[in-house]
């Protein structure tokens, strides 16, 4: 009896030795923000700007990290790398809301990120290796910067527009004062939305870049109740493909293409998606469209199957 209380414990201390490996491989980042409301703020703007400015600080952070954590050298520019890390980053690594207050001035949120170096360099280097899941990646970044900066300057403006609108005494120039503030507003909460929809286009990339089609497809979705993209609809059709829902796919890359005509990705994509379905006939039609737009792959497809374009 006593042998085998003693290797209970010994294997015991053994899972609990290999646990601690395992999680000790992993580092959590947790930082705080308070974003400060101006008069043309709503709670939902607030939050938004909020989320966006701590997603910004968690992800300048895990990408500092993640450098440091990798062996090998970087060639070439170190400032590209950085951003382009940056945004592959915010791609595969989810930042989870641990707390957020709202007090009709401020807009308090705490949140958190954690990651496992080795998981994520591998991960990078996957992506890295995807030339068109990099690049959507980095177009998401920079739309997301853009409509920061967009957010920042408006805001600048409407303070300006409403300092000038206090002082005015004309009664035509106040009026007018009024309908350019107006303006401002609209294009502020546009950009809000749009920036609103880059965090869900966010979470549908790291949703699908971990296999979760179906959550993928169900941010995607949000992303377009707001602000629909060409390249939402396109990777919504991605995340269907996942499912091999070939219909559901179909449609969506056909959406992409109605936004821009000359789309290449949704094309060949398209093309599969019929051939999974059995129709040879709208394959041949997406390929030879893309081919004719200069894809290299389906170029080389029709050739080695004796088709021209």
């Amino acid at each position: 009896m006593k042998k085998i209380i003693i290797s209970v414990v010994m294997i015991f201390c053994l899972l609990l030795f290999t646990a601690s490996g395992i999680y000790a491989k992993q580092k959590t980042f947790t930082r705080e923000y308070t974003y400060q409301a101006s008069e043309m703020d709503s709670k939902v703007s607030s939050r938004t700007n909020a989320t966006a400015e701590m997603r910004n600080i968690l992800l300048r952070e895990v990408g500092t990290y993640i450098r440091s954590e990798q062996q090998t050298s970087v060639k070439g520019n170190t400032q590209d790398y950085a951003e382009k890390i940056e945004a592959i980053t915010a791609g595969i690594v989810e930042m989870k809301v641990l707390e957020e207050k709202w007090d009709f001035g401020t807009y308090y949120i705490k949140a958190e990120m954690t990651v496992d170096p080795d998981d994520v360099n591998k991960r990078i280097a996957e992506v890295l290796n995807d030339k068109q899941l990099t690049k959507e990646l980095e177009d998401s970044r920079k739309r997301t910067r853009e409509a920061e900066t967009e957010i920042a300057k408006l805001k600048r403006e409407m303070e300006a527009q409403q300092r000038q609108f206090a002082k005015e005494k004309d009664a035509t120039k106040k009026t007018l004062a009024k309908e350019r503030d107006r303006d401002l507003q609209v294009s502020y909460n546009k950009q809000i939305d749009w920036l609103s929809a880059e965090k869900y286009y966010d979470k549908a990339l790291v949703a699908h870049n971990n296999g979760l089609y179906e959550l993928a497809v169900e941010y995607y979705q949000k992303c377009t109740d707001i602000s629909p993209h060409y390249s939402t609809y396109f990777n919504m059709g991605c995340s269907y493909d996942g499912q091999n829902n070939y219909t559901q796919a179909i449609s969506c890359y056909q959406k992409a293409i109605l936004m821009n005509p000359n789309y290449v990705e949704a094309y060949c994509n398209m093309g599969t998606a019929y051939y999974r379905l059995g129709n040879v006939n709208k394959q041949l039609e997406c390929y030879k469209k893309a081919a004719r737009l200069g894809d290299i792959g389906c170029q080389n497809w029709l050739k080695g199957n004796g088709y021209s374009w």
